[in-house]
């Protein structure tokens, strides 16, 4: 109960400091999952499970108001199954995907308390009192707005890492490993989705370069990232000599307004 308290109290720490400063960037499970890590006292863990649910994430995009799946709410969770419940790597990541969808749907159910403080907010509003409706906007920002998904958290943790570890452990081996099979398609699967979103035929030859140098030459991603963001550095500056040496063509309106 301990370990399910301690890490709903930083998810929700995690939320107020991200939405204080709009960074937007805290929940994210890249950044989430070594903080959920140091909380449970496996840095290397969280960070192993951060980086592979972004990259499962990281090409699903909300819009509008649709949020086909939570990846701040899968990455605490399923990183302290990971941690605390004895789950494999590849078992937590297989968990990722129904239990960011699930989590989603959260906000949906709690749309009747959203409806009364709207009420609220008119009210103050049309009596043109700014101090009562500032101090409701900041407790309805911090304290209302995150407080299910923040018992949701807690009750996950506390009754479910167990639950969901024994479950895993009374699966044949055909299925767990059936499992993660599947669970290291994932995070390809999601560069491949952000892939579709910004390849074109003037950065395809970049992408072979990669896939090149990691397969046939055995460099590690590091070494690759590092070799790619030289590249882009030169590509950076070789275009803005392009564009400073380029002439300045002045229209005859324009000439004649000077």
């Amino acid at each position: 109960m301990g370990t399910a308290l301690l890490v709903a109290l930083t998810y929700w720490v995690i939320y107020v400091v991200d939405e204080s400063f709009s960074w937007q960037a805290l929940v994210r499970p890249i950044v989430t999952g070594p903080i959920v890590g140091l909380v449970c006292g496996d840095v290397t863990t969280g960070i192993i499970m951060g980086g592979l649910i972004e990259a499962i994430y990281m090409g699903i995009v909300s819009i509008g108001g649709g949020a086909p799946a939570n990846a701040f709410d899968a990455t605490v969770i399923c990183t302290v199954f990971v941690i605390k419940g004895g789950l494999s790597t590849e078992a937590g990541l297989a968990l990722a995907l129904p239990i960011g969808t699930l989590t989603a749907r959260i906000p949906q159910l709690i749309l009747p308390i959203h409806a009364y403080f709207i009420r609220i907010f008119e009210k103050y509003a049309a009596n043109g009192d700014a101090d009562a409706y500032s101090r409701l906007q900041a407790m309805y920002r911090f304290v209302i707005g995150k407080n299910v998904q923040v018992i949701v958290i807690f009750f996950a943790i506390w009754l479910g890492s167990d639950a969901v570890s024994g479950l895993f452990n009374m699966l044949p081996a055909w299925v767990t490993g059936g499992l993660s099979v599947g669970a290291g398609m994932l995070p390809a699967l999601g560069l491949g989705i952000l892939t579709s979103m910004i390849f074109n035929k003037e950065l395809g030859a970049f992408l072979v370069l990669g896939y090149a140098l990691h397969a046939y030459l055995g460099l590690g991603t590091m070494a690759v990232a590092v070799i790619a963001g030289a590249i882009a550095v030169i590509m950076f500056f070789s275009d803005i000599g392009k564009s400073n040496n380029q002439p300045v063509v002045i229209s005859e309106e324009e000439d004649f307004l000077s």
